[in-house]
């Protein structure tokens, strides 16, 4: 398990996993982020990532505004809209990955994702 900057790491790898990281790289930054994990990953590897999006008719004014959490927080920072990952991925990475089948299936809303947090009645904050 490596716990590094995706800046420093070279090599070929099975498996890439970020969670939370894109955000923090900024509007200007996310395809580097992308061209790199897509040199990074092995032909036959698999990659994994978490991030918090914000609602794609948001996401331009949101770049430009600087508000607390840039302020004062993270930076430099962006959340992202699903579609500027989308497009980032499709200007970086040079290899047809199979995200571009699941880009197309919610473009024409055949698929679909979700999240759930169950709890029990008694749970509380």
């Amino acid at each position: 398990m490596l716990d590094k900057d995706s800046r420093d790491l070279d090599g070929s790898y099975d498996k890439l996993v970020s969670i939370e990281m894109i955000e923090a790289t900024g509007d200007d930054h996310l395809d580097v982020f992308f061209s790199r994990c897509g040199r990074l990953l092995a032909p036959e590897g698999l990659m994994a990532f978490q991030t918090i999006t914000i609602a794609d008719d948001e996401f331009d004014r949101h770049r430009r505004e600087v508000d607390f959490i840039k302020r004062y927080i993270f930076p430099g920072s962006c959340i992202p809209s699903v579609t500027a990952i989308a497009q980032s991925m499709t200007r970086s990475c040079d290899s047809r990955l199979y995200l571009a089948y699941c880009e197309g299936g919610f473009a024409e809303r055949y698929l679909g994702e979700v999240r759930l947090v169950l709890v029990k009645p008694a749970w509380r904050l």
